[in-house]
């Protein structure tokens, strides 16, 4: 059936192809003869816009990440925020984070296809807020950086020599760490 086959597709990160089989089942649900299968609707709408909610977090990143490269001029970059619970630098398979690495990989192996980026490393950085010392922060954050780097290699095939894991401690807050 078109609607486990789209199931099949998002488990293989095929977000285009699943939303496809998703349109589709819920375009036969419309047809005559096919009210039998009508409580399946709410739930195929959902995975329908899941799928699309993938590909359009895939599109911004391989957008910002494909950008022409200007000399003297930072690198092309995607800031996704990865939280992690406090002190920790663990990612859960079930979590956000996991979700946010899958997209990340998915946008990464796009353009690493791009002619231009064929060669490209992607730096991940790491961050804590200022809680703790300056030399446990800096590890921690390192640990972060290295998680999401092993999440994406490991997990996600992104090639390990194309990651740089960096981990900026708490020298670069990415807020302003009063709350």
């Amino acid at each position: 059936m078109l609607f486990r086959s789209g199931d099949v597709l998002m488990k293989q990160q095929d977000y285009s192809g699943a939303a496809e089989a998703f349109q589709n089942f819920l375009s036969l649900l419309n047809k005559p003869g096919n009210h039998k299968f009508q409580r399946h609707a709410t739930h195929y709408k959902a995975r329908l816009e899941e799928a699309r909610d993938h590909l359009s977090s895939i599109e911004k990143m391989v957008v910002e990440l494909s950008k022409p490269r200007v000399r003297g001029v930072a690198p092309p970059q995607v800031n996704v925020h990865v939280n992690f619970d406090t002190g920790s630098a663990k990612i859960n398979s079930h979590s956000k984070a996991w979700k946010q690495c899958r997209d990340m990989a998915a946008a990464i192996r796009e353009v690493f296809k791009i002619p231009d980026y064929r060669n490209s490393q992607i730096r991940v950085d790491g961050h804590t807020d200022s809680v703790g010392t300056a030399a446990y922060n800096k590890t921690l954050s390192e640990q972060r950086a290295q998680s999401v780097k092993n999440v994406l290699v490991k997990n996600f095939n992104v090639p390990a020599n194309r990651l740089i894991a960096k981990g900026w401690g708490e020298k670069k807050p990415l807020t302003n760490n009063e709350t």
